[in-house]
């Protein structure tokens, strides 16, 4: 085996390394960011399934929308009304006039 293997010198130099008493302990690399990143706010269950279902019914009544826009024909009191509003109040009130 190679007497430089930088491996071996490694391994040699930490078994060889004493840790002083009285030195103070460090915490291992990133302990502290996983601690903090572990501490996050409990989770609302309830708000986030009703965010779902609200964002979920978005697509589904903007396709019943489009449905009922496309199958509903407007009578012809709405065109009338389109036309000349008073038109069909006069055809209202002709109506009521009939009826006793």
């Amino acid at each position: 085996m190679n007497a430089n293997d930088p491996w071996k010198r490694l391994a040699d130099a930490a078994s060889q390394h004493r840790a002083e008493a009285d030195a103070p302990a460090e915490m291992p690399f990133g302990f502290d960011t996983r601690v903090l990143a572990r501490l996050r706010p409990p989770r609302q269950v309830a708000a986030e399934l009703l965010g779902r279902l609200a964002f979920g019914a978005i697509p589904v009544a903007a396709a019943l929308l489009m449905v009922c826009w496309f199958t509903v024909q407007p009578d012809a009191h709405a065109k009338l009304a389109m036309a000349d509003p008073t038109a069909l109040a006069d055809e209202v009130f002709a109506e009521e006039a009939i009826e006793p």
